[in-house]
């Protein structure tokens, strides 16, 4: 439902608007193993604090990007942040 405004903003076509969502998947997949390491070394209160960081940056950046290149990175940056704030067991 979202990725139709998206296409036409830029201009772009359904096959290039597709890599903004494939570009969340290995960023989501490769903090998964970071973020167990980072729990054991980093306070989770600092952690928290760059999640949210990382979170808003990329957010902000993707609504004031000119092109869908722009766009991708802070796409790939938003799963990661989601993943710093859990607490793993």
């Amino acid at each position: 439902m979202v990725l139709t405004p998206m296409m036409h903003d830029p201009g772009v076509g359904s096959g290039a608007i597709g890599w903004v969502t494939t570009a969340c998947i290995p960023a989501a997949a490769i903090m998964v193993p970071v973020t167990g390491l980072l729990h054991r070394s980093v306070r989770t209160h600092r952690l928290l604090l760059c999640a949210l960081g990382l979170l808003l940056a990329g957010t902000v950046l993707g609504a004031l990007a000119p092109n869908l290149v722009v766009v991708l990175v802070p796409a790939s940056c938003r799963p990661s942040a989601p993943a710093w704030s859990c607490r793993s067991a």
